[in-house]
């Protein structure tokens, strides 16, 4: 878990090809301005909610700052370490699915969280973690509990933060598990349950600990292996975790020295114990591996190559494929790989390129999908330009991270320009609106009284658009996923079909289908006669398209009575509203109404 600033597009015209899946070249989401620093981490939900944080001066001064999409759209920059005059860095971000967002940072050799809820205004006061602390990471579970892992004077420590909390609670022993060595490098993934997967370096050593509350596990694991294929393993390093919905499953990559060379090794967690490792390199290590999970366990990683490529892994049922190569050689910087996948298996990696020293950064990215249903992995799509030319060369220093919603939407975001040119960028992955269909029948429908209706496009970055085209011409646009059309549609048989245009532009639409419209109102004879009290409705109706289905006589006091003739005594005098009413099978009525003054 771990785009671009949308504008709303004019709907595109009907008559174009609809519009594929595709990436979203970077559009600024802060600045140009000089004082924009680095990025820091990207965190989306599974509803499409999702945050960047960032680096940038404030009078001077390096300072927190966060931008929030929400409903498909870039929200302003906010300055989230406000009160704090002390330079801030390092800042770490996570999102919860009910819209809860919480960040971390170092500002003076302290740590430091703050959080923004639903609803709220702004942000809350930054609170103190730790006096002193550093390098930190963080996540939030899918109800919002958070965990931040950190390092100070050399131990990995961590803090909790409840739900519904506002201070941060520390956990009650160190991660590591001699004080005496050198910890640090941590990081942390917290499951659906509220469990927390935790990974470190202590000495020469990759470790995982599980947290339960504010406790830690009494059972921390080395998952450094002793030798693969015939080669002694040695020091291992840059742990990256990711945990399942299900605290029992997760994986670990990590990088690890053998006497032959370095490789990049996979473990998977499975109850209390990890599995054998697996090497996901294929012996080409070049860089720190990364990996992101899917809620279903489906998974991606990246890591760098020693001649500066981009290899990819893809986890799907609990086994990784062959390692694939994503880059076009060459590059002479090291691409900083950064994976994403959704819970239906859509996937990207991207990355920094420059063929040589004298061509200016760009990022590059790659697409696919793991098809749940089967076996096998898919060959990856085009490799696609994410930065925009026009904004200048991309900087590497500044970072970059991705991270995908539910339905494989992503985002990856990186700083291009130059000077006061400088800008925070995020380019997108924007899947179509997915499939959808009417609800039809096969009989006669009243267009009138009866609206189209249709099961809503799958779609959580923005509101839907939906274009109705009868016969092949529109009738109309609604953002519900129900219609009835301003004009009269002829009485027979159509074709009818739905287009869904999110704020992209891009397109999905049903398959056409028959429409046979009865808007014609039942023939309607009334025959209405009052005794003392007792009213009695003496009707006739017919229908020759559809046919007709009921009569319908409303007596004004609450009374409904059905049938060609009905009768009716009323209990106090008074003046009432007689309504009798015709209804066809498509659900077209004709309404006689008098006024029946009873003494």
């Amino acid at each position: 878990m771990r785009t671009r600033h949308l504008v709303t597009l004019l709907l595109i015209a009907l008559s174009a090809a609809p519009a594929r899946a595709a990436y979203f070249p970077a559009d600024a989401i802060d600045g140009p301005s000089a004082d924009i620093v680095s990025v820091g981490e990207v965190d989306f939900t599974r509803d499409g909610a999702g945050a960047v944080s960032y680096v940038k001066r404030d009078a001077g001064m390096d300072h927190v700052f966060v931008v929030r999409m929400s409903g498909g759209v870039w929200q302003p920059p906010e300055r989230v370490d406000p009160g704090i005059a002390t330079a801030s860095s390092q800042p770490v971000i996570g999102v919860a699915d009910s819209g809860r967002v919480v960040a971390a940072f170092v500002s003076g050799g302290q740590l430091y969280g703050t959080s923004r809820v639903p609803g709220a205004t702004g942000w809350s006061a930054p609170v103190l973690i730790a006096a002193a602390g550093g390098d930190p990471s963080l996540d939030v579970s899918l109800n919002g509990v958070s965990y931040v892992t950190y390092t100070a004077a050399g131990d990995v420590l961590g803090a909790r933060l409840a739900r519904d909390g506002t201070a941060w609670e520390p956990l009650e022993q160190p991660l590591d598990i001699t004080p005496a060595d050198v910890s640090g490098n941590s990081d942390v993934g917290v499951a659906a349950d509220g469990v927390a997967l935790s990974t470190f370096v202590e000495g020469n050593n990759v470790v995982a600990r599980k947290l339960f509350g504010t406790k830690v596990s009494q059972a921390p694991q080395v998952l450094n292996a002793d030798q693969v294929d015939g080669h002694a393993g040695a020091a291992a390093d840059s742990p990256d975790a990711d945990v399942e919905d299900d605290s029992s499953f997760a994986w670990v990559v990590f990088r690890q020295n053998f006497d032959d060379h370095q490789r990049v090794l996979a473990r998977r967690l499975l109850g209390s114990t990890f599995d054998p490792p697996v090497v996901i390199d294929a012996g080409q290590s070049g860089s720190a591996p990364r990996i992101d999970l899917s809620e279903r366990g489906e998974g991606t990683t990246a890591v760098a190559t020693p001649d500066d490529g981009v290899v990819a892994g893809m986890l799907h049922l609990d086994a990784f494929g062959p390692p694939v190569r994503l880059d076009a050689p060459p590059n002479v910087l090291a691409p900083a790989p950064a994976p994403t996948i959704g819970e239906n298996g859509a996937a990207t990696v991207s990355w920094f390129q420059a063929p040589t020293a004298a061509d200016a950064t760009v990022v590059h990215g790659r697409h696919w999908v793991i098809d749940q249903t089967k076996r096998g992995f898919p060959v990856p799509e085009a490799d696609t330009l994410l930065s925009n030319p026009a904004f200048g060369p991309v900087d590497p220093p500044a970072g970059m991270d991705a991270a995908a919603d539910r339905l494989g939407d992503s985002v990856t975001a990186f700083v291009q320009g130059t000077g006061a040119d400088r800008r925070l960028v995020a380019a997108a992955y924007d899947r179509v609106p997915g499939k959808f269909f009417p609800y039809l029948g096969t009989s006669y429908r009243s267009l009138k009284y009866r609206p189209l209706k249709w099961a809503p496009a799958s779609e959580i970055w923005g509101a839907v658009t939906y274009t109705v085209l009868i016969d092949g011409r529109s009738v109309g646009t609604t953002t519900a996923a129900r219609f009835s059309p301003a004009v009269r549609v002829k009485d027979g048989r159509h074709r009818v079909q739905i287009v869904a245009t999110d704020l992209r532009g891009q397109t999905a639409r049903t398959a056409s289908k028959v429409l046979r419209v009865d808007d014609t109102p039942p023939s309607l004879r009334t025959n209405v006669r009052r005794s003392g009290r007792t009213v009695t409705v003496t009707a006739s109706a017919h229908d020759k398209r559809s046919g007709l289905r009921e009569i319908v006589t409303s007596f004004g006091d609450g009374t409904r009575r059905k049938g060609s003739r009905v009768s009716h005594r009323y209990r106090s005098a008074g003046s009432f509203r007689l309504a009798i009413s015709a209804i066809d099978n498509a659900g077209a009525r004709r309404i006689s109404a008098r006024t029946i003054r009873v003494k």
